[in-house]
């Protein structure tokens, strides 16, 4: 009984932090090895939130309260305010595009990809910002929840009355929820699956990349039978879309050996001489957004580019059109069994 008792005071709270960290990474390489991205997610919350717990719990027990951090913050309450400012400026201009303006949280990612930005960033660093600032925003968000937490549950000579704390902490729940709630894979809306003249049409309104690559790989010959579902699986597309990473890193996994290219023009199309799924400004009903057609055929004497479009099927735009309504972006194909498929005059012959 007494040697249970030595070793439970013997146990520290940074113990458990420890123990908690070791066995929340052990599960993040599990949930990534075997392709459980929901998992994932949830540990992401969970870590962030340990660590959040654990810096708060340090400053506890340093003497450190949420009133001595009050009395901090008035010291620089001017700068306090400014930022406090611009992060609700920056929220409610955000918030009124989504709801006021129609324009989807996915399409704000139009702007931020077409920046100039200075060309001695890699693009491989561009790529890994884009698949990780949605994550990185939610451990953020969840690090602050644990230092709160702690801080409600554990802090020592706060004036502040517990009812407001509450309220505080349901307050940084609720968003986090929806927003995880975002990020989660979308398999279970996913249709029936629908092919019109070899396009795999897209069954809900995020699943665009999926689509097209799908129908690539069938058009290449490299997977006759692949559906939107099986390719959703391989890049987790959530409410917020796919990214540009996670189409690599798709096509890679079904052989199609994909190689990313930014800021091309259709001379480069021609001279490249590949298909490929290409990033495009949709209008439907005036409202642009941002989707991804496949790259089917090219013809340089009639000026007209052949497109699997997975909202309306096989689409012919002429190059001026194309000039307004491709980004610039292509993920090309550079598998030697699709490049075989090719011909002199154009980027291949469209099965039917």
């Amino acid at each position: 009984m007494n040697s249970s008792i030595n070793i439970v005071r013997y146990i520290k709270p940074s113990h458990l932090f420890l123990a908690a960290y070791g066995m929340s990474i052990s599960l993040t390489i599990w949930a990534i090895k075997s392709d459980s991205y929901t998992v994932f997610i949830a540990l992401v919350c969970v870590i962030a939130s340990i660590i959040g717990a654990n810096l708060a719990h340090r400053w506890v027990m340093q003497g450190v309260t949420l009133d001595t951090i009050d009395k901090a913050l008035k010291h620089h309450q001017r700068l306090v305010y400014i930022i406090l400012f611009g992060m609700g400026a920056i929220s409610t201009s955000l918030a009124s595009l989504i709801l006021l303006q129609g324009v989807k949280v996915t399409d704000l990612a139009i702007f931020a990809t077409n920046l100039p930005l200075p060309h001695w960033i890699p693009t491989i660093i561009l790529l890994y910002i884009a698949e990780y600032l949605n994550l990185f925003v939610l451990g953020l968000g969840c690090f602050a929840l644990g230092l709160v937490v702690f801080f409600v549950g554990f802090g020592r000579g706060m004036s502040q009355p517990l009812p407001l704390l509450m309220a505080t902490v349901i307050g940084m729940i609720l968003p986090l929820a929806i927003f995880s709630h975002y990020l989660l894979p979308v398999t279970g809306m996913l249709g029936e699956p629908f092919v019109v003249e070899g396009v795999v049409l897209q069954t809900t309104s995020h699943t665009c990349a999926p689509a097209s690559i799908a129908t690539l790989a069938r058009w290449v010959g490299l997977d006759p039978s692949l559906s939107e579902r099986d390719v959703v699986q391989l890049t987790h597309t959530s409410r917020l879309g796919t990214t540009a990473l996670a189409e690599i890193r798709a096509m890679r996994q079904l052989g199609l050996a994909p190689k990313y290219q930014r800021q091309l023009t259709i001379a480069d199309l021609i001279t490249t001489n590949q298909p490929a799924v290409l990033s495009v400004n949709e209008d439907v009903d005036g409202v642009i957004f941002l989707h991804a057609v496949v790259l089917l055929s090219i013809n340089p004497e009639s000026q007209t580019v052949t497109v699997g479009n997975p909202l309306y099927g096989r689409q012919v735009k002429t190059f001026d059109h194309i000039n307004g309504y491709w980004t610039g972006d292509a993920v090309f194909v550079t598998n030697p069994k699709a490049q075989k498929l090719h011909n002199p005059n154009s980027v291949g012959d469209i099965p039917k």
